[in-house]
């Protein structure tokens, strides 16, 4: 996997652990170490970590707890108590915590999810999501109309449930047995089968496998007869030859998306100019479950696409839905 490049992964440098204590360094590598432990995940672990690089275990529960105090945002104190939690779950620094430790860190976690909750609750949509909207058949009828990778990006998102950016490095294989690491995603020619691995909340769902859409596995057999290649995607704006075999950054995937919908889809703006819709995946995400929720579908099929969206019911009905 090429890691230089326009479309190139790009990897965090390595921390300089110079001046951490002995026990933060210890903590550091027993979550390095853990093969048990997402990519991703390991990056938040020890972000965290780094911010407690100069405690030991006689106070890094105390300081913490301060770190968490001086962090004004509740989405914000809310990931930094769910990292610890998940730091002490992974490593000795359990052994330090008393019950009711655990139990301040567990009580802390429910009192800010449930605020999160409360202000999504609230939330109005903005103008510009109010100037984006599109009806679903839109979108369905804009597939149709594209060609080339433009075509089979914007149907990975609207044939099927739209997942996140993770469409991002998947490795086209012949053969499952050609599935040797969790850091990547795949897609089986063969059987027109996905088999997700690595996406934003992997420690919380199991592994995502699924059929292609129809449409879909036949816009991919087309784009790989016509442009054979190690990636689903590649970074095909550029033009660049010598990048077809690598794979694009999350950023990449999403902003051609967005680039897809302003150029082929507008609207006219309050001071009367025609301008393109700047339609991001998270907005698809939320048509989607408009289009597709309680009050359409079956429960059975509302639950399959939050599955394979990676999220729940609620947040599909609650968050995703209320506004669109």
């Amino acid at each position: 996997m090429s890691l230089t490049g326009t479309g190139a992964i790009k990897r965090k440098p390595k921390v300089d652990v110079t001046g951490f204590t002995t026990y933060i360094k210890e903590l550091k590598d027993e979550i390095d170490s853990d093969t048990s432990i997402k990519a991703k995940t390991k990056i938040n672990l020890n972000t965290l970590l780094n911010k407690l690089g100069d405690f030991n275990a006689t106070n890094i529960y105390k300081e913490y707890l301060k770190i968490v105090d001086k962090t004004t945002n509740i989405s914000s104190k809310y990931s930094i108590l769910q990292r610890f939690s998940s730091i002490s779950k992974k490593t000795k620094l359990g052994n330090i915590l008393t019950v009711a430790n655990k139990n301040y860190i567990q009580n802390e976690i429910k009192k800010y999810n449930d605020l999160i909750n409360e202000e999504r609750a609230k939330r109005m949509p903005n103008t510009k999501t109010k100037a984006n909207k599109v009806e679903w058949k839109d979108l369905d009828e804009l597939v149709g109309k594209l060609h080339g990778m433009d075509k089979l990006v914007l149907a990975l998102y609207i044939y099927q449930p739209p997942m996140r950016a993770d469409y991002n490095s998947v490795r086209i294989i012949d053969d499952d047995a050609e599935i040797d690491n969790d850091k990547e995603n795949y897609y089986n020619v063969e059987t027109n089968q996905f088999t997700i691995l690595e996406f934003k909340n992997c420690e919380k769902f199991e592994p995502i496998v699924f059929f292609a859409d129809d449409r879909v596995a036949k816009i991919i057999s087309k784009s790989l007869k016509e442009t054979p290649r190690k990636y689903l995607i590649y970074p095909y704006v550029t033009g660049k030859k010598s990048l077809i075999n690598d794979n694009v950054s999350p950023n990449y995937l999403s902003h051609r998306i967005s680039q897809i919908t302003k150029e082929n889809l507008t609207h006219t703006n309050a001071d009367g100019q025609v301008v393109g819709k700047d339609i991001g995946i998270n907005q698809l995400r939320k048509y989607f479950v408009a289009e597709n929720n309680l009050d359409t579908i079956s429960h059975a099929e509302v639950a399959e696409n939050a599955k394979r969206m990676c999220h729940t019911i609620k947040t599909a009905q609650d968050n995703y839905y209320k506004h669109f």
